[in-house]
């Protein structure tokens, strides 16, 4: 079956014979297509950020059992194995070896109008998905960000979360509560940066095709490669896609006689 899945986990209740999950639906890589990714009766699962293990024994939706579920359905999935406090809102569904929680993302930021300015290592609350947790705001090349303002910018998050390329946001003022802005994630696994460091790839990742986006994902990723599997839970695109524009990619660093451990371990 395909592995290309991921569903945010709203609520858990326990059933008298089973573990059911009540999701906000799945989602897959691609945020533009909904009619991509699909879970079936038997698959197995991590619930991430938790790390647990588990197989679908059931799917069921609108109080019908169902053998397949695909993109943009709410879907009530049956665990093997699964305590109902295991399990909590925020939690996220996924296929096994493509995600990796991160407490650090880069993303852009659009504050909205009519809001307070937003200061360079502010505290915000931070939504995704179903996900909800504390973000310190870094700002790139700014100080201060004004209302109805753009700008790229790092949350260092307090608690992990699952999140790719291409995902939106929103965030909210620490205290009192309020609305700020929101954006868009362009990398859910960045590496070491200092803010003098440059936005280039930043606006790469935003405004960039497939191609440079995984290009610049696999340059980045240097002598250690960087896998199929990988690319999957960190951009919304499909494994396809993704196979095929790695494999490009991967014969570029062979013919230009970079060695690599694992030739950007595109298979």
């Amino acid at each position: 079956m395909p592995d290309h899945y991921a569903q945010d986990i709203r609520r858990s209740l326990q059933t008298a014979d089973r573990q059911g999950l009540h999701a906000q639906g799945l989602r897959h890589r691609s945020h533009r297509d909904r009619r991509l990714g699909m879970i079936s009766v038997d698959a197995p699962l991590e619930i991430l950020p938790r790390g647990i293990t588990t197989r679908v024994r059931g799917l069921h939706s609108h109080g019908k059992s169902i053998p397949k579920a695909y993109a943009g359905q709410r879907v009530a999935i049956n665990l093997q194995g699964v305590e109902k406090e295991d399990l909590r809102r925020g939690d996220v569904a996924v296929a096994p070896s493509s995600f990796v929680p991160t407490k650090t993302l880069d993303l852009s930021l659009d504050l909205l109008k009519d809001v307070p300015p937003l200061k360079n290592r502010s505290l915000v609350h931070f939504y995704t998905g179903t996900s909800e947790t504390v973000a310190r705001v870094i700002l790139y090349e700014h100080e201060e960000l004004k209302a109805g303002e753009h700008c790229f910018c790092q949350f260092r998050l307090q608690d992990p979360v699952i999140a790719m390329a291409g995902d939106r946001y929103i965030i909210r003022r620490f205290s009192p509560l309020q609305t700020l802005g929101g954006g868009e994630i362009l990398d859910p696994a960045p590496g070491r940066r200092r803010r003098k460091d440059g936005i280039l790839d930043l606006t790469i990742y935003q405004t960039g095709q497939l191609d440079q986006k995984i290009g610049l994902k696999i340059e980045k990723s240097g002598l250690t490669g960087i896998s199929v599997p990988f690319l999957s839970g960190w951009i919304n695109a499909d494994r396809p896609a993704l196979q095929q524009r790695s494999r490009h990619w991967s014969s570029q660093v062979r013919s230009s006689g970079m060695k690599t451990s694992s030739p950007c371990s595109c298979v």
